[in-house]
């Protein structure tokens, strides 16, 4: 099941009207209540938590450091859809901030390898500001957003991936969230305010893939 029940989701599971639905997910629970337990009648056959799938050995543990950020959200504007996209990049697109993050994650760095980071920002426009930041501050990266080419998304995450790329760190916003499989992660960045509990543990998610020689992955939380 995907995150939230889409209506044509609901049409497709109507139409057979199966005796029996066995479905799987990975956000039991959403912020708005529009979970997808109610579509199996709230029958939980099994159910293995964050924590639990790490002490199991399916998920690796994380390093969780809450960097300290002087942006004051409380001068922009709060809506029912959450902050206004134009007031927040006028916070968020600014050089100290990235000299802030670039800094930040230097003292952070893998002990040895390549550094592999998957940076979450607010903004297309923020997404792109930072990605120009990190290779002018002298951190490789590649911007991915809903637009981008099936073939460069691919690309990139393959760069990323590759012990032989350049490639450190892929920012996004709004795509690498969700089923996107680069085990070898070592970071991942909270560039934005997220107010959603289960985006968070999604975002968080991508990192927490098990890959070989992987003990841990680092999450820095602007």
């Amino acid at each position: 099941f995907p995150p939230a029940p889409a209506s044509s989701l609901e049409r497709v599971l109507r139409h057979p009207q199966p005796q029996f639905l066995l479905g799987l997910t990975g956000t039991p629970e959403r912020m708005d209540g529009r979970g997808v337990l109610r579509l199996c009648d709230y029958d939980v056959a099994y159910e293995s938590r964050l924590f639990d799938a790490i002490d199991r050995g399916w998920l690796v543990p994380f390093q969780y450091f809450a960097i300290y950020d002087p942006t004051d959200y409380s001068q922009i504007r709060w809506t029912q859809r959450g902050y206004i996209e134009e007031e927040l990049d006028s916070l968020l697109i600014d050089d100290t901030r990235a000299e802030l993050v670039v800094n930040n994650l230097s003292r952070y760095l893998p002990a040895e390898g390549k550094l592999r980071a998957l940076a979450f920002c607010s903004t297309r426009a923020h997404a792109q500001f930072m990605t120009r930041r990190f290779n002018e501050l002298g951190r490789k990266a590649v911007c991915i957003l809903g637009d981008t080419a099936p073939v460069d998304r691919a690309a990139a995450m393959r760069a990323l991936a590759s012990p032989a790329s350049g490639v450190e760190i892929l920012c996004s916003v709004d795509v690498l969230g969700e089923g996107v499989d680069v085990p070898s992660v070592t970071h991942v960045l909270f560039l934005r305010p997220t107010q959603s509990f289960s985006l968070f543990v999604q975002q968080l998610g991508r990192g927490l893939r098990p890959a070989p020689g992987k003990d841990f992955v680092v999450a820095l939380d602007f």
